[in-house]
Formats: structure tokens, sequence, C-alpha cells
């Protein structure tokens, strides 16, 4: 899914943030990308707030690809407030 198609559905995120992958292990919602990324990729990540739930929505694309061409990975979500 491109990042157009996941903003029609679910608007511009509230917060974007463009990561490498660190080697494992380490904790945290991220940690489930390594069944999908090696260490070193980089990736971005928009999250989503509804209520008591957080949304992560994670994008990643061939190394020399430009992130606007980025295509989704994966997706995350979690009860807000969660201490990872």
């Amino acid at each position: 899914m491109s990042r157009e198609q996941v903003r029609s559905i679910l608007r511009n995120p509230d917060l974007s943030t463009v990561a490498v992958l660190p080697k494992s292990p380490f904790f945290g919602p991220q940690e489930s990308l390594v069944h999908f990324l090696k260490p070193g990729t980089s990736f971005e990540e928009w999250q989503y707030t509804d209520g008591g739930t957080i949304y992560l929505v994670w994008f990643c694309g061939a190394k020399e690809e430009p992130r606007e061409s980025w295509r989704v990975v994966t997706k995350f979500s979690y009860p807000k407030g969660v201490v990872f």
C-alpha cells in the first residue's frame, strides 16, 4: 500500500519519524520489524492516535528508492500509555 493510499484511508499521521532498524535485541513496537527488515535498514513510522489506541504504520523501500515511493511493510497497534 502506498503513502497516498494510507493517507486516503487514515489521514495525515499525527507523528512521522524516519529511523534505522537497530540490531536486536531491543524492545518496543519496532521490534516486530525484525521479521521484515534487516538491521541497518531505514524505515519511516507513521503514528496515529484514536481514543485509547496508538496505531503505527511502517514504510520501507529499496536502498536508493526515494521515501515518497516507499510502501507499507507492516502495521502495529497498542493501548495508549503502555510502557515497553
